[in-house]
């Protein structure tokens, strides 16, 4: 509940989820969140990691060959922030194989989705109600 900004890292199908992860993020959370692609990620925005960027990283599987590379890369995003956390199989904080690899992309985002509904009512946001207020983002009229 108390980022302030927040990127979502995955690779293959899960790099689609990190884009939907970090557009939930935004919609209501009301923070900063960027998805990337994990070699995207490597060849600039790693440079945004500070004590404020809190990450979330959906590990690929064992048979993946840069696996270990994303997590060191999250293993050293935990040295500079509190607030991160990899999501995918064994050897990560939460284990994400509750489906067929297919359905991978609706497994990983699970954690925003969750991040999405419990944490803006805990926070307190009052700035989604005067941006609908403002611009009417929610717009229920007719055509």
């Amino acid at each position: 509940m108390h980022i302030k900004k927040c990127c979502i890292i995955g690779k293959n199908v899960s790099s689609h989820a990190a884009a939907e992860g970090a557009l939930k993020l935004d919609e209501t959370m009301l923070i900063p969140a960027c998805g990337y692609e994990f070699e995207e990620f490597l060849h600039g925005p790693a440079c945004t990691i500070d004590n404020e960027m809190a990450g979330i990283y959906f590990i690929p599987d064992e048979s993946d060959n840069d696996r270990d590379r994303m997590l060191k890369l999250a293993a050293f995003h935990k040295m500079l922030c509190n607030d991160v956390y990899t999501f995918g199989g064994d050897g990560c904080d939460c284990n994400l194989k509750l489906t067929a690899w297919y359905a991978d992309a609706f497994s990983y985002i699970l954690p925003c989705q969750m991040m999405a509904a419990e944490c803006p009512p805990e926070a307190g946001h009052k700035q989604f109600k005067y941006l609908q207020d403002a611009l009417n983002t929610k717009y229920e009229g007719g055509v």
